[in-house]
């Protein structure tokens, strides 16, 4: 139960840097490139929950 608020955390404080990042990276990258970031970010959120979520069936 507590991956599930862990993951929002992660979820949420990815979501606050990639706005922080977007301002400051605007100028030097194309919004595809902060795209295709935040898309990797949320894979590997995911990937961590599900690997939390086997651990803690075992």
């Amino acid at each position: 139960m507590h991956y599930l608020t862990l993951t929002k955390k992660l979820v949420w404080s990815s979501f606050k840097l990639n706005e922080g990042i977007k301002h400051k990276v605007n100028e030097k990258f194309p919004e595809s490139m902060v795209s295709i970031l935040t898309i990797f970010l949320v894979l590997v959120l995911i990937t961590l929950r599900d690997a939390t979520g086997r651990e803690e069936a075992k």
